[in-house]
């Protein structure tokens, strides 16, 4: 099931990738949303190529890209609905950071079936479908089935946390429970799949303000291996667009020690 839709994500996520490496060395235009963060006009390009694309393949299914959202709620018409972030870490992106991502996502009926993360820089992909395995695609390799990890207790967990922000009160918090020293990825897709392939335990957010084109391919493969994700009070994370631009706190964790991490959070600090 899935296998054409994998298939065309894939390659489509693939030259988006590639396209954006290119791009990079310039020129390109720098311009601010109106919740002030960063969009150039290679995202913009790369959303239409990637939404265009998808259309024509799948002209039953509604697509979304994080550019061009025109369907204003999840009802649309459609029981299947693609998720497109051409650039996941604009800002990365923009300052010439390597980690930065092409995501593809397929939720059918809000649940997340398929996803597609692609980091171009490193030439390595990860992939999965609703009852399928979770896998990394690496040049020159087969792709490899990724799991993960069965770390059971807040000490010693390894954090993995966003390269563009500095060290919070959540994370010194977090310290003195044994928590590792967190490395940092700039891209949250490629956050969760840190989690998802066993490299990193956990991430979090307490005031994520992306979209669903942001979780929706990140969650499948994440699913696929294994972990578990919700909000800091354990709630489901509804792949939804929201009409609001309110921040939303998220944990993503290898699903054993995502119990034992609510409590923490639970009593963190304000």
């Amino acid at each position: 099931m899935y296998e054409e839709e994998l298939a065309v994500a894939l390659s489509l996520a693939r030259q988006a990738g590639a396209r954006a490496v290119a791009a990079r060395s310039g020129p390109f235009d720098i311009l601010h949303k109106p919740d002030r963060s960063l969009v150039t006009t290679v995202d913009r390009e790369l959303d239409r190529f990637l939404v265009d694309q998808l259309r024509a393949r799948f002209p039953d299914d509604a697509v979304v890209g994080e550019e061009s959202v025109e369907l204003r709620d999840d009802r649309g018409g459609a029981r299947r609905i693609w998720f497109v972030d051409p650039i996941d870490g604009t800002t990365n992106y923009v300052l010439g950071i390597a980690e930065f991502t092409v995501l593809v996502g397929l939720a059918e009926a809000g649940r997340p079936v398929l996803g597609v993360v692609v980091d171009p820089e490193a030439d390595v992909a990860y992939t999965a479908v609703a009852g399928g395995p979770a896998l990394k695609h690496e040049a020159g390799r087969p792709p490899t089935p990724i799991h993960a990890s069965a770390h059971e207790t807040v000490e010693g967990a390894r954090l993995v946390r966003s390269v563009s922000r500095r060290p919070s009160a959540s994370e010194e918090y977090l310290a003195r429970f044994g928590v590792a020293p967190p490395t940092r990825v700039g891209s949250f897709g490629l956050r969760i799949c840190r989690v998802a392939e066993g490299s990193a335990d956990f991430t979090y957010s307490t005031d994520f303000r992306g979209g669903v084109w942001d979780l929706c391919g990140p969650f499948a493969i994440l699913e696929a291996a294994g972990g578990r994700a919700t909000d800091l009070r354990g709630r489901p994370v509804r792949l939804t667009l929201r009409p609001d631009d309110r921040p939303m706190d998220l944990l993503v964790s290898n699903g054993r020690l995502h119990a034992r991490l609510l409590e923490v959070f639970r009593d963190r600090p304000r």
